[in-house]
């Protein structure tokens, strides 16, 4: 089984490095119910049209990064749920876990790249 995190992690105080990449950080940045653990669905609604996106391609993430404000945001995306699934076939894994469901967008964005991959015939089941 392989854990996937329907959540993201906040850093405050990440200046510098590779566009808040491997910089050092101050603390916990801000979070959907406590501070440093930014809910899917918060990350859709109030980060990602405002932060700049990128991508890590040795680990398959993206990250969002503000400048100005020195804050560093890592977390899953449909993209980067969809390569985990793929690595999940491709290793033979058991399936995979997650945690948790409320913090995935009302339409299932992420529920529904582990879904269709992992479990293809259910098809109009759903």
């Amino acid at each position: 089984m392989l854990g996937v995190p329907f959540y993201g992690r906040s850093f405050a105080g990440a200046g510098g490095g590779q566009d808040g990449l491997y910089s050092s950080f101050s603390g916990p940045g801000p979070g959907t119910w406590e501070p440093g653990i930014v809910d899917y669905h918060d990350i859709v609604a109030n980060y990602e049209p405002e932060l700049e996106r990128f991508w890590h391609d040795d680990a398959q993430v993206p990250w969002l990064y503000d400048a100005a404000d020195d804050l560093f945001i890592t977390y899953d995306d449909p993209e980067s749920m969809q390569r985990k699934t793929d690595y999940i076939a491709a290793k033979g894994l058991g399936g995979a876990m997650f945690w948790e469901l409320a913090g995935d967008t009302q339409d299932s964005a992420l529920l529904d790249v582990l879904a269709d991959a992992l479990l293809p015939d259910l098809g109009d089941m759903r």
